[in-house]
């Protein structure tokens, strides 16, 4: 042991160092819907309007046949906030590190990479239902969000160009809080093999190991090119047990209980999609979540974190807001369009989404785009707008929201 170590230390002593530095400043302004579970923003106590500052570093140590990476993170921000009709202020910093891995090639087709890290896979844009790693999160489609690595140990092997086989171990947690209200980390397992094809965008991919609550599953992934620029894709994932709460009504309440781990249910989670690539991107994805709340059982869910007179109200807010689900109910549509440098304008890049949920036909678009002005300075902004009912699944937290802001880099 001590010897490899030393030899990591005298290859990384004549290493090649890089580095770099991004910056981000960026105010952004919510209308906070008073829905039913929080009304007069007493439970989530969402900003009016947030400042944020947001410092991330990257270094690398990089020798001939390994590297280190470490990316650290500050994070600080003041949100302005009306709770109760009432002004409150909150200002918070704070460090971390979002990477933290050693690579090592061990030959041209073997290598391992171990701790903090991201490694993501399939064609999916809206969410990568196979990985099990990382979970959907609603602010990921935004220009500031930095996802934070999970502690992997992972071995990747690629046989030729068109076979790769990665096995990835999770035996500890990165110490962010658990995806499930009330669970505790436990280790997890994955094991994907993918193949491709020389010369064309085809590929396909299967992945099985273990999730949540060591949980079973297994899943899939392909895409294939009908013509050039055209390719249908699909990503999805089984897993043995539903792993998230449920609506029960308890008399005159509802609340939300474990799922009973009834073994051999295979629910699936799965991305159906359309892509075409010309000097612009669309999407069109259709997105299935059999763990899902159908329309009722979704008015039920909500009616169980309503701020009302109710025994197990706490339990239920927080079992609501992580309910063990990738997204709350069972059918979804999603399209999304991206074009650099609309009317010749350099630099330029503008995107557009929109998600409808089949459940209560409530939908959310959003409109974003950055520019660079320079080699070191990018402006960005994104807007989004909620349409549907009050109450609806979009409209629990916000009717818009509005972000303006600016990177600069070295």
């Amino acid at each position: 042991m001590f010897k490899i170590l030393f030899l990591i230390f005298i290859n990384l002593s004549y290493a090649e160092i890089k580095y770099s530095f991004d910056s981000y400043f960026y105010t952004q302004k919510n209308q906070v819907s008073d829905s039913i579970i929080n009304p007069l923003n007493q439970v989530l106590k969402i900003p009016n309007i947030e400042y944020g500052l947001d410092l991330r570093g990257e270094m690398k140590w990089k020798g001939r046949d390994q590297q280190i990476v470490l990316r650290p993170r500050f994070t600080a921000f003041q949100k302005n906030m009306e709770i109760n009709n009432q002004s409150a202020t909150e200002a918070k910093g704070q460090a971390d590190l979002t990477d933290a891995f050693y690579e090592q090639n061990w030959s041209p087709m073997f290598s391992t990479t171990l701790g903090l890290q991201v490694y993501q896979w399939g064609p999916a844009e809206f969410i990568n239902a196979s990985n099990p790693l990382y979970h959907f999160n609603s602010r990921q489609k935004s220009l500031i969000f930095k996802e934070k690595g999970h502690v992997l140990l992972r071995a990747n092997l690629s046989t030729n160009k068109e076979n790769s086989f990665v096995l990835m171990l999770e035996p500890i947690s990165n110490n962010e809080a658990q995806w499930i209200a009330e669970d505790s980390f436990k280790p997890k397992i994955v094991f994907k093999y993918e193949k491709s094809w020389a010369q064309t965008a085809n590929y396909l991919g299967v992945v099985l190991g273990t999730e949540e609550k060591a949980n079973p599953f297994f899943g899939e992934y392909f895409n294939y090119s009908i013509t050039e620029g055209f390719s249908i894709y699909a990503d999805v994932k089984h897993a043995q047990n539903r792993i998230n709460f449920i609506p029960e009504v308890s008399g005159a309440n509802v609340n939300l209980i474990p799922e009973n781990q009834l073994s051999n249910q295979w629910p699936s989670l799965g991305v159906f999609g359309l892509r075409w690539e010309d000097n612009y991107d669309v999407r069109l994805e259709y997105i299935y979540n059999g763990m899902g709340f159908t329309k009722n059982d979704l008015n039920l869910a909500i009616a169980s974190a309503a701020n009302v007179p109710n025994p197990n109200y706490l339990q239920n807010i927080k079992r609501f807001l992580k309910p063990g689900l990738e997204i709350l109910g069972q059918n979804y549509l999603y399209a999304s369009y991206r074009i650099n440098e609309p009317f010749k304008i350099k630099e330029f890049n503008f995107y557009s989404r929109y998600i409808y949920s089949m459940q209560d036909e409530s939908s959310q678009v959003q409109i974003e785009f950055d520019k660079a002005v320079s080699d070191s300075y990018l402006i960005f902004s994104n807007v989004s707008f909620v349409n549907g009912a009050l109450d609806s699944e979009f409209r629990l937290v916000n009717d818009w929201q509005a972000l303006i802001g600016f990177k600069w880099g070295i």
